[in-house]
């Protein structure tokens, strides 16, 4: 679908923009740490001088220091102790993304009635905001950030009443490569999974890792457009994954298991069409981590199957078969991986493992450069205990960050809302391309900072524009200027979009957003 648009936000008269004079930006990147012991038990009363912070292999200063305790952040006094006080930069706010790919009907309901537990027990303090999406060929939201406990409960019993019924822009089933044909119509003909030749073989796995290569490019970009719906807003920004098997292990090419000559033949090297296909795995999984930490968002993912990782204590031993990379993609975001042998345990885990842990600030040695940095925190003389954090950042200013957000499909759900934002749609008309959609994108004066100028007084203010389709992909994202006022996207007909338009105010950096799905 072609996409054109120009936007205009009507607030009045505002002097032209100018470049800023006086205005100093002071950027300190936080690094949350949980430290506990193998048990999973928080490590509780260090201080600053127990750790040790390195960017890019370079020790750092931390400047800032918080112990974050269940629901109250404590921040040193240098010279009277430790008092203690709320904080909302701390307050947690949760993305539950249900994987309808790679989850059982009764595994998925399970893990959905212990989260809903947890959450009704929550609300005794009130430290999490919730919200819902389901993710298959793409990520839909369908809860955006609330406290309201009646309507994380509806929604939550809607999904586990829905099952596996297929609603429109959630799940896609995408089938699995034509059965191969048989080479020999013999009546003797052995399948190649049992190891009749190992030409057959090779041409069975081909299908088989193109196939889940495949499903997990969908999975992948389904998870990075939920976390960079969250690069823009504030608090504690937690992803919890209910998956299974994501399918972005590392082809297994070792094992004994099938016959005489099985070991021989996954023991020697991989073909080159396979090596490219592992690199094709490993490529998602950075991007995954990467994503997520530009977005400052930790990701705890819930093993819905069962599956037990090493280290890990749980109800029932488990083969530790499928929890590699999902270890790692929860370990690299400063998350954790937990699973669903017990489900209640499982979650009270995540709980605590997320309100339990120290916040660590540093001042960068460079400026906002946009680029990928990486992180390392360690010790200074306590052993055997666990680290979780974001293993790196992106040093980017928050235009860049706004920007980021404004492409995802979840951005309405999960941006900040301090600015009234008001979108509404005109009369549409047809034209060669498709359908005219007129827009305008509103906010009072008294919600905008203004400062003083040459001729008066002008508020500075960033507009974008998204627009998705009805399985949340990204068909256009821009931002406009205010010296427009011919205000229009260009649609497909009986085509169903979502719009999306924020507003920051560039002196406060406060955001607001407001969207529409439309369908003409």
């Amino acid at each position: 679908m072609k996409i054109s648009a120009v936007l205009a936000l009507f607030v009045g008269s505002l002097s032209a923009q100018q470049p800023y004079s006086e205005r100093i930006n002071v950027s300190v990147v936080n690094v949350d740490v949980a430290v506990s012991e193998a048990d999973g038990t928080p490590v509780r009363s260090l201080t600053r001088e127990d750790f040790v912070l390195f960017e890019d292999g370079l020790p750092q200063t931390i400047t800032n220091f918080y112990t974050v305790d269940g629901t109250n952040a404590v921040a040193p006094n240098p010279t009277a102790g430790s008092p203690a006080s709320a904080d909302e930069r701390f307050r947690r706010k949760v993305l539950v993304l249900v994987d309808v790919f790679h989850t059982t009907k009764n595994r998925r309901a399970l893990a959905l009635a212990n989260l809903e537990r947890l959450i009704d027990n929550s609300f005794r303090t009130g430290e999490y905001d919730w919200s819902v999406a389901v993710m298959g060929r793409g990520v839909t939201i369908v809860l955006p950030l609330t406290s309201d406990k009646k309507a994380i409960h509806d929604t939550f019993e809607r999904l586990i009443k829905a099952g596996e019924r297929r609603e429109p822009g959630v799940a896609v089933d995408l089938g699995r490569p034509s059965e191969m044909p048989n080479p020999n119509p013999d009546k003797n003909y052995t399948p190649p999974m049992e190891i009749a030749g190992d030409p057959r073989l090779d041409r069975a796995m081909s299908f088989d890792e193109q196939d889940r290569i495949l499903r997990a490019k969908f999975t992948t970009q389904a998870v990075i457009d939920a976390v960079r719906g969250f690069a823009s807003t504030s608090g504690k920004k937690i992803v919890l994954l209910l998956t299974g098997d994501m399918g972005l292990n590392d082809l297994e090419m070792t094992g004994d298991n099938f016959g005489s000559r099985g070991g021989a033949f996954f023991q020697r090297p991989l073909t080159p069409d396979l090596a490219r296909r592992g690199r094709d795995i490993a490529d998602l999984r950075t991007s995954i981590v990467q994503e997520a930490n530009v977005s400052g968002v930790s990701i705890y993912i819930f093993n819905t199957e069962g599956l037990q990782p090493a280290g890990e204590l749980g109800a029932i031993p488990a083969p530790v078969t499928n929890t590699a990379a999902v270890f790692w993609l929860a370990s690299d975001t400063g998350g954790r991986l937990v699973t669903g042998n017990d489900g209640a345990a499982a979650l009270r885990q995540f709980d605590t493992a997320s309100s339990n842990y120290y916040s660590l600030g540093y001042r960068p040695p460079h400026p906002e450069d946009g680029r990928y940095h990486r992180i390392e925190v360690r010790m200074k003389s306590l052993k055997g205990v666990r680290l979780e954090y974001r293993s790196g950042y992106s040093s980017s200013p928050t235009e860049a960050q706004l920007a980021r957000a404004m492409q995802s499909p979840v951005s309405a759900a999960m941006l900040p809302t301090a600015l009234p934002v008001k979108l509404t749609t005109g009369t549409p008309q047809a034209e060669r391309r498709g359908i005219l959609v007129p827009i305008s994108v509103k906010v009072p004066f008294s919600s905008l900072q203004f400062l003083p100028e040459q001729d008066g007084t002008a508020a500075h203010v960033q507009i974008r524009l998204s627009v998705f389709d009805d399985v949340g992909k990204n068909l256009f994202s821009g931002e406009f200027p205010l010296t427009t006022y011919k205000n229009a996207v260009v649609l497909s007909k009986g085509a169903t979009s979502q719009l999306v338009a924020a507003v920051r105010d560039e002196t406060t950096d406060s955001i607001g957003v407001a969207s529409a799905v439309v369908k003409y």
